[in-house]
């Protein structure tokens, strides 16, 4: 889905971001007025957050976004309400990427917790098995 503004970022810059909490979108190259969402993020100080995406740390985004939007916002839980409207409104597909890749990765976790478990109980029941082979003789 695009955000419609015509006009926008005729003198934005990330200099002139204030360093408070707020909302932001991350969007793409626009046609028309018309500015693909490819990320909706909050923080509690977004100029150092809007830097971070722009200066490419996050590699996921990079070549990708050409402009941003930002609202102030520094309420915490409205922040958290009106960043999951946004993206349930736009469908960021960065949003979606970064939930998957998140998901993978705690699902990745919890199989090698798993494994981990399985292999301590083994080793565990290996020494007694071992003891109760000693003592029994």
């Amino acid at each position: 889905m695009y955000f419609n503004f015509p006009s926008l970022f005729t003198d934005w810059s990330i200099s002139s971001t204030p360093e408070t909490g707020g909302i932001y979108m991350l969007l793409g190259n626009h046609s028309n007025g018309q500015y693909p969402v490819l990320y909706v993020g909050q923080s509690n100080n977004l100029k150092r957050r809007l830097n971070e995406h722009f200066n490419e740390l996050e590699t996921h985004f990079r070549g990708e976004i050409m402009n941003f939007v930002f609202f102030i916002e520094r309420n915490q839980s409205n922040r958290d309400n009106s960043e999951k409207l946004l993206i349930e409104k736009y469908t960021p597909r960065f949003n979606k990427l970064l939930k998957s890749q998140t998901t993978n990765s705690i699902d990745h976790l919890i199989k090698i917790i798993a494994q981990n478990m399985v292999e301590k109980e083994r080793k565990e029941r290996e020494q007694i098995d071992e003891l109760h082979r000693i003592f029994s003789r």
